[in-house]
């Protein structure tokens, strides 16, 4: 049986560039598909529906493609299609370094080389680091399926309306507008 070889942040950073994504799991380095088309749009259609009441409140940032260091020993380093951070939680961020722990909310759209396992190691590992939310978003059977920090998940169809009260009080958005 093979080994895994497992990274430390330092020896992640230094792994010259080969064209690749990556993302850092325990330690070990994953490789991450580029988004295809539909992939980008639905990520599309989430910032620019959240940004306008973030922006309006003054409440924090929603960004593409962040990458957060959820765990240090060994190095969780994950990249969600989409987030929200605070303020609070910007103001801890270091422009030159990874922001630390999970967004207050996380976005994964699914990609057909995703397993469920794999998805479902994401949702614990932002949830164990800080994230409140995290949205699992299928654009294939457009269904996102809504993980809270303290609370029951739920899966959400086209007919029905995405809030997130806690975080977003008086925002909403119908599921089927995303896709």
């Amino acid at each position: 049986m093979a080994t895994a070889t497992v990274l430390t942040l330092r020896e992640f950073e230094e792994l010259a560039d080969d064209g690749t994504r990556h993302e850092l799991n325990k330690g070990q380095l994953v490789s991450v598909t580029y988004p295809k088309f539909r992939h980008s749009w639905v990520a599309q259609n989430i910032h620019d529906g959240l940004s306008p009441y973030v922006r309006e409140k003054k409440i924090g940032r929603v960004f593409s493609e962040v990458a957060y260091l959820l765990s240090e020993d060994p190095p969780t380093l994950r990249i969600p299609d989409v987030s929200y951070l605070s303020q609070e939680h910007i103001q801890q961020a270091s422009s030159d370094g990874y922001v630390p722990g999970g967004p207050e909310l996380a976005v994964e759209i699914v990609s057909p080389s995703e397993s469920a396992e794999d998805l479902q190691e994401k949702v614990e590992q932002y949830l164990a680091s800080g994230s409140q939310v995290v949205w699992v978003v299928y654009p294939k059977t457009r269904t996102i399926h809504v993980f809270p920090q303290a609370a029951a998940s739920a899966a959400l169809g086209e007919d029905d309306l995405l809030e997130e009260l806690q975080l977003f009080p008086g925002w909403s958005v119908p599921v089927t507008e995303l896709f």
